[in-house]
């Protein structure tokens, strides 16, 4: 596999924007197409068969990087008709060219060794009506240049930018953002640059859309990949595929969080319509952890979402070590967990204090923005919390409750479930389970006991007292 870096594939002209350098297009071409296949001859292979089949076939992907750099710089909006014919018109150049070359190695070399009943071969039934000796079975594909394309200091393959501002890590550790060097240098050109730029850019999520120091020619010639419909990402994906693409395309079709289960639909529809082979999509915040993140906040801080004046909430009961437990869960308008309050032993009481503790902590991490990470926040919770064994337990099997955090995380794994459309575990035990398994406790509605740990400390006769032979008095 290699790419092309078409980022260094313009001609500069009088004006702000540049042209497409063809000429350097075809000799970069040749070159590429050369090595890659040197490239079969010296690669060191894992196992003898695939060594066999790689020779065999002689496959080489060509590809490119560096097409949302070219687009800039030629001018052309990402999310316009004439980037789809330039990519169409530039892909299709490509191919004819790493043909030619394919060509001339095969008078030097000999065709592929499975030429024979290829689609190439006029004598075979799967010939395709093109009369080409090449050296390769394939020659072009758009593989991903995530790596390559940041050695490269290049956009990634046929992909839009993913912000326009982004984070270097130095070796000395430090962080370093940058802007994008193309529109730096538009913004000096046209008289628009100020050192404030840059941050103003991060707190708009890395978009210029809706700056308003920034003209609107250029807001619309750098768009980031969230500012892109669904359907402009797969027509530009199809745009390559169709004109020059022997194998398949590479390319992310990025999705807002609010996109909704028939646009997924729709979305596959339109790329087997336009002629795509595959499709990757990639819907906002659907992952904990993202290879590229854009600061997504206006300014620094944490921000806690405002409570409503009227809440809908339900309340689950379930029996733990020290107690029943009442657990309410309060949900705002669209149906965001915000707020949790654990009910449990008498007033005034240590277990109660620890509950009320463990919902104001749980209901704060619900509240900080944003609401559309609520649920992901819950099931870190029951991650955290879930199994935790205290000195006695109640019930059996997976309805087995080791403790007061135990019973939180399944009450909340239970309502984590009914979000999701599961139905729900009961977790409600009868009176003959919570027995069973149970340790012999006289009252399991005591304070925590400093001596023994246990929720066994009660009032008798005017003294705090526990089995265990501790007295306060």
């Amino acid at each position: 596999l290699g790419a092309i870096n078409l980022a260094r594939m313009v001609k500069e002209k009088e004006n702000d924007f540049g042209e497409i350098d063809y000429e350097k297009v075809r000799t970069t071409i040749q070159a590429a197409v050369h090595f890659l296949d040197n490239v079969i001859d010296m690669n060191r292979y894992p196992l003898p068969q695939i060594e066999q089949m790689t020779k065999k076939n002689r496959k080489i992907g060509m590809g490119v990087m560096g097409w949302a750099d070219m687009l800039v710089q030629l001018g052309i909006p990402y999310d316009s008709q004439e980037a789809l014919e330039t990519g169409a018109k530039l892909m299709n150049f490509i191919r004819e060219e790493a043909r030619k070359a394919s060509i001339e190695l095969a008078k030097k070399r000999g065709v592929f060794p499975n030429f024979k009943g290829s689609i190439y071969d006029k004598k075979s039934s799967y010939f395709k009506g093109q009369d080409l000796r090449l050296r390769n079975a394939t020659i072009t594909t758009i593989a991903p240049t995530g790596t390559t394309s940041m050695l490269a200091d290049a956009s990634s393959g046929i992909e839009p930018y993913f912000a326009i501002t982004y984070e270097k890590n130095l070796v000395s550790g430090e962080k370093v953002v940058n802007l994008n060097p193309y529109l730096v240098k538009l913004a000096k050109k046209r008289g628009f640059w100020h050192e404030d730029l840059v941050e103003k850019i991060k707190n708009n999520k890395g978009s210029l859309r809706g700056l308003s120091e920034i003209p609107p020619e250029i807001q619309k010639l750098f768009p980031i990949a969230s500012d892109i419909a669904y359907e402009d990402h797969i027509k530009m994906q199809a745009a390559f595929q169709k004109s020059g693409v022997d194998n398949a395309v590479s390319k992310t079709i990025n999705m807002p969080s609010s996109v909704t289960p028939q646009d997924v639909i729709q979305s596959y529809l339109l790329a087997y319509a336009e002629g795509c082979k595959g499709l990757t999509i990639y819907r906002e915040q659907s992952r904990q952890k993202q290879i590229l993140e854009r600061d997504v906040q206006e300014k620094e801080g944490i921000f806690l979402r405002k409570i409503d004046d009227i809440r809908y909430g339900r309340t689950w009961s379930i029996q733990t070590p020290v107690g029943t437990l009442h657990a309410t869960i309060n949900e705002d308008e669209e149906g965001n967990p915000y707020e949790i309050f654990f009910n449990v032993g008498k007033a005034g009481g240590d277990i109660l204090a620890v509950a009320e503790g463990l919902g104001r902590l749980i209901s704060l991490a619900l509240r900080t923005t944003p609401a559309k990470l609520s649920l992901s926040k819950l099931k870190m919770i029951v991650e955290q919390i879930s199994g935790i064994g205290g000195s006695s337990s109640v019930g059996f099997g997976v309805k087995k409750v080791r403790s007061l955090p135990d019973a939180i995380a399944k009450v909340i794994e239970d309502y984590l479930k009914e979000k999701q459309g599961e139905n729900p575990t009961e977790i409600i035990l009868s009176e003959e389970q919570q027995s069973i398994f149970s340790l012999p406790i006289e009252n399991n509605h005591g304070n925590i006991c400093p001596e023994c740990g246990n929720a066994t400390l009660v009032y008798e006769e005017g003294c705090e007292k526990c089995p265990c032979g501790y007295s306060k008095c």
